[in-house]
């Protein structure tokens, strides 16, 4: 994950522009969710009336199904074009690149349906006001997005990892109910247009496994274990990444040594331009459109510093 200035892009003005679909569709929900919560109020009500009625015999009360607006806007072409150029056409939270012409998920940061707040507890209505906002949508693959089984590779347990609509908050945190209301929330996922990541996450080796991530913070946790930053799959790719690294610095080391051996002035101005043009090339993957290019500034800064000593 790298921090995303979202200033470099405009809003899309489906999204933006004064009464355009975004805007309309958002008051639609307004009005949808304000009768819903009001019948959802009146069946709970009523349900719970019922329920101590009929709790020796069934042991607890009906259930009360909710209902959710359908949502539009936010897959508009426009606005996955838009998140892509942002982006860098990379998911959001792991960096994987996209294949050509594909966009992955369009994400709600904060979940516009019901919020899981962790321990089987659920929250209805979720941010359904920030359904069309642009702050608060990212581009996702399904693995980070959608509740998959998948082995992590920090031990090698399988879990159930995805974001979907799980939005936890600090211990003693209010929930948000309006936008005025977003800065005094206290989030335990991180947002990478908002969060410095590397402030809340570091790679490191453990066992024999390279590339893994782990938190530095309780957000930077949360957020690996949400998201399953440590999949095997991931994981694997960034290995990838690493081996060509790896590689490219260890011929740096090497015209490094030759440098050292040159006695011409011919054969130190050639191995001299091979070191530049190769620091160039290695420099080259820290560049936010690079897949994986927190691991690549990880490494490559590490690596510059065993130089400059």
């Amino acid at each position: 994950m790298i921090l995303i200035d979202r200033t470099k892009v405009d809003p899309p003005g489906v999204l933006h522009e004064p009464n355009c679909k975004g805007l309309r569709e958002q008051e639609q929900a307004r009005l949808f969710y304000e009768k819903a919560v009001k019948q959802w109020q009146k069946k709970t009500s009523y349900e719970k009336a019922r329920g101590k009625k009929k709790l020796a015999k069934s042991g607890k009360a009906k259930r009360i199904k909710t209902q959710n607006f359908e949502f539009e806007i936010y897959r508009d072409k426009e606005v996955k074009a838009k998140l892509a150029e942002l982006f860098h056409n990379k998911c959001a939270y792991c960096e994987f690149r996209y294949v050509a012409g594909m966009t992955g998920d369009v994400e709600h940061y904060r979940p516009k349906g019901a919020i899981d707040t962790g321990g089987g507890e659920s929250i209805w209505p979720g941010y359904y006001w920030l359904a069309s906002d642009w702050e608060n949508l990212l581009p996702s693959c399904r693995l980070c997005n959608s509740p998959n089984i998948l082995i992590d590779l920090t031990d090698g347990m399988e879990r159930t990892m995805g974001k979907s609509n799980f939005f936890p908050l600090e211990a003693g945190s209010p929930r948000a109910t309006t936008k005025n209301e977003l800065t005094i929330e206290r989030p335990l996922i991180l947002n990478p247009c908002r969060d410095a990541p590397g402030d809340h996450l570091e790679f490191f080796d453990r066992n024999g496994h390279k590339a893994l991530l782990r938190g530095k913070t309780s957000m930077g946790k949360m957020t690996i274990d949400v998201c399953g930053l440590n999949r095997l799959e991931l994981v694997k790719e960034r290995v990838e990444r690493l081996t060509q690294l790896e590689g490219l610095m260890a011929d740096i080391q090497r015209a490094f040594q030759r440098l050292d051996r040159a006695t011409s002035p011919v054969d130190r101005e050639d191995f001299a331009n091979e070191i530049q043009e190769k620091l160039k090339n290695l420099n080259e993957f820290k560049q936010p459109e690079k897949e994986y290019s927190a691991l690549s500034s990880h490494e490559v800064d590490k690596f510059m510093k065993t130089l400059t000593r």
